[in-house]
């Protein structure tokens, strides 16, 4: 029985998929899964589960800043993961539109709790870092890597050309539509209140537009155009269907959705616990790693929220299924600019915070660039590791930069700081020198006199 359920939730390993793209699984060997439930529900990944219990605990006694920082960070980890394990058991019982709408949004909780944390706080900055980051991670480190070790030793891959053309007209329509805000207030030299109150009114609209563009987008996956999603060119795809009948896992009871629904509404609640006393902790540790915390929200987070997600996709693109890869990297890359990101300003106009699309000047070109350049690299259907290769030497060419824009920051204090010394201390001794002099006359002054 046991190995029953186990192989049950084994297979629900890919459930952060499409739904559309868990039916062409089908047509492939499920050898990944196995491998992803090796690796993912091995120690490595429950071994993690003990820092839930500790950072929060570190969190509520008070612990440093950075303890609480790191162990709440660790605990995201492996409760990100089991989400998205038990979100396809319950997922998997409602209609197409109902669970992709579920996996749209409890599949980015972390983005959610972090972004609904700050935004309660008026961290504005970090929620905006945040979202930028998942997308930075997805479109080139999760991408390039999955890329580079699919087609290590070969020559080149091939990819359906047509859905990644369609799917990627709307990532450029949508990344203008995101940053047209933040071009408008790197524009305007005006810093009034009017141009405060119109930025807003420009970004909640920009919100209901985007978020209406993600229900069509949602007609359209799974409605009117779904056998767009059901057509994948594989290796012997028609020759396993026997196989693959047979390995395809059991329906769960009723008994194992109801214990996989309380599961994961108590790691939905675990992580927004956790959230908060990161987003609490966060500017302590950035003082003390001397950056900003904008930059552990753009980096770190992200990177720690989807780690389980980003080692399940390399998994998948060992066995050169880089379809299932391309498709699902843009999908959540939707999921994130299509909805989260308008719902969390939407949030903030039911909450009075002034949550913006005003991004950081260099937030929003290097989400924009990032964008460009998976496009432009997956544009043709084919790849190579090369390509892989330079989407990952992106990533870190932005992580440089920013590092750079920090340090450069922290030089230019100190030096002001130790300029503006210097300039004290001159005044001081120019202000001692006028005093001096001033004596010196009145005693003339007075010798004249006498």
């Amino acid at each position: 029985m046991s190995d029953v359920r186990g192989y049950g939730q084994q297979a629900r390993q890919a459930d952060w998929l499409e739904p559309a793209q868990l039916h062409l699984l089908r047509h492939f060997t499920w050898y990944p899964y196995r491998a992803m439930r090796t690796v993912l529900r091995s120690s490595y990944v429950n071994s993690l589960l003990v820092f839930v219990p500790v950072g929060l605990a570190a969190g509520a006694l008070g612990w440093a800043d950075q303890a609480v920082f790191l162990l709440n960070l660790l605990a995201i980890v492996p409760l990100a993961y089991w989400i998205a394990l038990l979100l396809g058991d319950v997922a998997a019982q409602t209609g197409q539109v109902p669970a992709g709408l579920l996996k749209a949004t409890l599949g980015n909780t972390v983005e959610l709790a972090v972004g609904i944390i700050a935004l309660r706080q008026g961290r504005i900055r970090i929620v905006q870092s945040t979202l930028v980051g998942s997308v930075l991670c997805y479109s080139l480190l999760v991408l390039g890597s999955s890329i580079l070790f699919a087609s290590y030793n070969v020559e080149k891959l091939v990819f359906d050309q047509l859905l990644t053309g369609i799917m990627s007209s709307l990532m450029i329509v949508v990344s203008i539509a995101l940053i047209i805000p933040a071009i408008m207030s790197f524009t305007s030299s005006s810093e009034s209140v009017t141009t405060d109150r119109d930025m807003l009114t420009m970004s909640h609209g920009t919100a209901i537009i985007l978020f209406i563009l993600f229900v069509v987008y949602l007609r359209f996956q799974h409605k009117t155009h779904a056998c767009l999603f059901q057509n994948v060119p594989g290796d012997g795809s028609s020759g396993n269907s026997h196989d693959v009948a047979e390995d395809e896992p059991p329906a769960p009871t009723r008994r194992r959705l109801w214990a996989a629904g309380g599961i994961l509404i108590a790691s939905i609640l675990s992580i927004f616990g956790c959230a908060s006393y990161l987003i609490d902790s966060i500017d302590g540790s950035a003082k003390a790693l001397h950056v900003s915390p904008a930059f552990l929200g753009l980096v770190l987070i992200p990177l720690a929220g989807n780690a389980a997600k980003y080692a399940a996709l390399i998994a998948i693109s060992r066995q050169r299924q880089i379809d299932v890869v391309i498709r699902t990297v843009i999908g959540t890359i939707l999921h994130v600019t299509l909805l989260i990101t308008p719902l969390l300003v939407l949030l903030g106009w039911i909450l009075q915070q002034p949550m913006t699309l005003d991004f950081d000047s260099f937030v929003a070109i290097v989400f924009f660039t990032a964008i460009m350049v998976m496009i432009y690299l997956i544009q043709d259907g084919q790849t190579n590791y090369f390509e892989g290769a330079m989407l990952m030497g992106t990533t870190c060419g932005y992580c440089n930069a920013e590092t750079l824009m920090q340090v450069t920051f922290l030089v230019c204090i100190r030096c002001y700081s130790t300029i503006d010394c210097f300039n004290r201390l001159w005044k001081v001794v120019a202000w001692c020198h006028v005093a001096d002099q001033e004596d010196s006359n009145n005693n003339q002054e007075d010798q004249g006199g006498s």
